[in-house]
């Protein structure tokens, strides 16, 4: 008989338990861990699904771990007890006792055996007293899923019931959102269930849909022949913002996996000259897939946004899509919130300022520069914004725009300003 360790569910188990690890190291966030460390990608969609239902539950599932252990629970085990109550109260897939057995011989061959009777004996505690009771123990921010530091800050700028809303998101499966290019009959829109996202007013040059039928929608050709491209209606917002005729020459500093430059080259209209930038080579070979998916020859560059390799003033629109704290896209990202912390957000500001300086040397006089983020957090959007242009008085606010999450979209930020 084949080891527990070795059989699919095992196998499960261990790439969640290894996802958990990165993830709560901060080496990984679940995106990267899914696209570029899962060792069995056949494993592809149930680890991701324990993985994202886990996150969107983590409050409740860590509450049920603490409140039933007797003493503090080693990191690896509560990586495996996670993954296991998250499995037997909110999969389908797995019955509660078939979920534990699989686990304890998984734990027994992994650990050894008196590990194994612990982990056996928490989740038999767990699963024989219910959720429930965990519930009535759970915090304020705990009941919407949300770490304490943000639920305090949150605090600060919005009231309960805004929270909650905004909490709400988070705890549902986004259907999936695409933006389509060229002609598509009602016919073949129907055939995957797809909806117009409608009401949001930077989609004005764009067709953004959902759809709640993923299978269908990935049994057509169209993603493979650059007919959609998959992407939240919040992406559009930063390169909806410049004024583009046609002819600029436009630079993305931190274009992976290009889906904003893409929006930038059709706007250019074949006209003018689009550069994609981005520090990650590993993360521009997607760059350079998804241009190649979609016919757009465009010049792809690997290097850091803070020390781009370009002459000064060689620019007429510099986009900065900058790295951030992701909390305003815990809907497709519901790992985010929970890597935030005071240390994490001092350290990512300190390098979206770099970034800004360094991109704001490259516009033209009368040139455009976008700022933009993912991130609801004042001192990556605003206040960013206002400390920037109090020491370049080169350059003036145009525009600038807190994107709120909703059920039709993620969160965002962007700001247009102009070179004087």
């Amino acid at each position: 008989m084949a080891k527990t360790a070795d059989s699919t569910a095992g196998r499960i188990l261990r790439a969640a338990e290894k996802g958990l690890e990165l993830c709560c190291a901060e080496s990984a966030s679940l995106d990267d861990y899914l696209d570029f460390y899962l060792e069995d990608p056949a494993l592809r969609r149930s680890v991701s699904s324990l993985l994202f239902t886990y996150f969107r539950n983590k409050a409740l599932i860590d509450r049920a771990i603490d409140s039933t252990a007797e003493r503090s629970v080693k990191p690896r085990y509560r990586r495996l007890l996670s993954a296991v109550i998250t499995q037997g109260w909110f999969q389908t897939g797995i019955q509660m006792e078939s979920a534990v057995n699989i686990a304890v011989g998984y734990a027994t061959e992994k650990y050894g055996k008196s590990p194994a009777g612990f982990i056996n004996a928490l989740l038999r505690a767990v699963f024989q007293n219910d959720m429930e009771p965990v519930k009535a123990k759970l915090s304020p921010a705990e009941r919407l899923n949300l770490p304490s530091v943000i639920y305090s800050r949150w605090s600060s700028r919005w009231s309960e019931s805004e929270i909650a809303e905004i909490a709400s998101q988070m705890r549902s499966q986004p259907l999936i959102s695409f933006r389509t290019r060229g002609v598509f009959s009602p016919e073949e829109l129907e055939s995957v269930s797809a909806v117009p996202v409608e009401g949001l007013p930077w989609l004005e040059r764009w067709h953004f849909y959902e759809s709640a039928n993923t299978g269908a929608l990935f049994r057509t050709d169209w993603l493979e022949k650059g007919r959609i491209y998959i992407q939240d209606p919040a992406t559009a917002f930063a390169p909806s913002l410049p004024e583009i005729n046609g002819g600029e020459r436009i630079v993305d500093l931190c274009a992976a996996p290009g889906g904003k430059s893409l929006m930038l080259a059709e706007r250019l209209g074949g006209r003018g000259e689009l550069i994609a930038a981005d520090k990650s080579e590993r993360r521009q070979r997607l760059t350079a897939d998804n241009f190649k998916r979609h016919g757009l020859d465009c010049k792809i560059v690997t290097a850091s946004a803070a020390e781009p390799p370009f002459d000064k003033h060689s620019f007429d629109i510099v986009l900065i899509d900058v790295p951030c704290s992701n909390t305003g896209v815990f809907r497709r990202r519901p790992d985010a919130l929970w890597r935030f912390s005071g240390q994490s957000l001092a350290d990512v500001v300190k390098i979206q300022k770099a970034i800004f300086d360094a991109a704001a040397t490259l516009v033209k006089p009368g040139g455009q520069l976008v700022y933009s983020t993912c991130s609801l957090e004042r001192e990556e959007d605003e206040s960013q914004v206002d400390s920037f242009i109090s020491t370049h008085q080169d350059f003036k606010l145009k525009t600038r725009q807190l994107i709120m999450p909703s059920a039709k979209n993620d969160g965002g930020f962007a700001a247009l300003l102009a070179q004087v």
